[in-house]
């Protein structure tokens, strides 16, 4: 990942606020002891018009991109979505752009406490095992737990037509706009 300025910083943090999500993710992984894991991700998905900042995320941050196509559905745009899911790419990112959010702070203040529960982060999450000749970790049931409930708090903050608090316009202000004279 290359540095990032304040200025880009609060760049991105608009786009994620505006066009992006933080989320928490449970995934079916037969090769896990309790047969899923819990991961993060972080998206902006904007129209095919935005392609060239969509490939500026992933060349600047790192991820991937997908494609949408929306086919014959009414009202939509095909769409490209840039995604950061690795705990070793958010972290850092979501550590410079989380001063700057403001609809999608409290996502990315539970995203930072669950980052938490990884290692190298966090090495006493895990109990070493060995199986056969194989050493792996599996995590700690608490740990889990956790995680559970850390998605199941994000899947609440994400939900559609949740309420958010905005900051209150000064009096000078008209039509969102920050000069008094528009």
């Amino acid at each position: 990942m290359s540095l990032m300025s304040k200025t880009t910083a609060a760049y991105v943090a608009g786009l994620i606020d505006g066009e992006g999500s933080i989320s928490i993710t449970r995934v079916k992984k037969s090769e896990c002891t309790r047969g899923i894991t819990h991961s993060c991700r972080i998206r902006i998905t904007m129209s095919w018009k935005a392609k060239d900042l969509i490939y500026w995320l992933k060349n600047s941050f790192g991820g991937y991109i997908s494609f949408r196509d929306r086919g014959q559905e009414k009202n939509s745009q095909d769409a490209y979505e840039w995604c950061i899911s690795r705990e070793k790419q958010v972290l850092p990112f979501i550590l410079k752009v989380s001063p700057y959010l403001k609809l999608k702070k409290p996502q990315a203040e539970l995203l930072r406490a669950f980052l938490k529960t990884f290692t190298p982060f966090n090495e006493s999450s895990y109990i070493q095992n060995v199986k056969g000749k194989c050493r792996y970790t599996e995590l700690k049931e608490e740990v889990f737990q956790l995680r559970e409930k850390m998605f199941l708090q994000m899947k609440e903050l994400n939900k559609k037509g949740r309420i958010v608090q905005l900051e209150r316009l000064n009096r000078t202000t008209r039509k969102g706009c920050d000069s008094p004279n528009l």
